[in-house]
């Protein structure tokens, strides 16, 4: 598992080029793990803006029916999502 202590900037950035190249849904797939390192690396902004993102692309979570680790993350996402800007 990747941890803000196992990565680097310069590995965040191969991370992040390497995500560029998947499809919808696997990159999808992802984000439940990347959220300490977008925390570590962004911060709560950070994670706030991916997750609104995600939802102006797929507004409908149920939309993604056979992503099963991707749903609960837009139905019960991280209090830091939900957060007036500061």
């Amino acid at each position: 598992m990747l941890t803000p202590n196992h990565v680097d900037l310069s590995f965040w950035q191969d991370i992040l080029h390497a995500l560029g190249t998947l499809t919808r849904p696997h990159f999808l797939e992802t984000v439940p793990d990347l959220v300490p390192l977008i925390l570590h690396f962004g911060g709560e902004v950070a994670l706030r803006e991916v997750y609104q993102g995600i939802r102006d692309v797929i507004p409908n979570p149920f939309y993604l029916a056979g992503d099963h680790l991707f749903i609960p993350f837009l139905l019960n996402p991280p209090a830091s999502c939900l957060l007036p800007p500061a």
